[in-house]
């Protein structure tokens, strides 16, 4: 099924939960809609959720990209823990207690 909204299409369904269960990769590189110590990296959207979560487990080096916005916020669904993320790229703006919390826990964190 393809999702169609204004802001993005998305491959959803079982066979793209099936796709990713059986594709590796070195870099991923993932959008959401939260990163928040407690709840971990989250997205707002159900059928991007089991998707997202492959992406995550399958892959060797993780890159999350989110602006500051998205830093501290939860979405509904979690799809990753903070512990899977490698690298978060985000803006200047993103607030520096999270960020430097996020640093502790291991996550190279780059500001542009």
């Amino acid at each position: 099924m393809v999702v169609n909204s204004l802001l993005k299409k998305a491959l959803t369904g079982d066979i793209a939960v099936d796709s990713f269960a059986h594709a590796r990769s070195d870099v991923s590189i993932i959008g959401c809609d939260g990163v928040d110590l407690t709840t971990g990296i989250t997205t707002s959207v159900f059928h991007e959720s089991k998707i997202n979560q492959k992406i995550i487990e399958n892959s060797s080096t993780l890159i999350v990209v989110c602006d500051y916005r998205k830093i501290g916020h939860q979405a509904n669904f979690t799809i990753g823990k903070i512990e899977d993320i490698d690298i978060l790229i985000t803006d200047s703006y993103a607030d520096e207690r999270i960020l430097t919390a996020l640093k502790k826990s291991g996550v190279q964190v780059i500001q542009v």
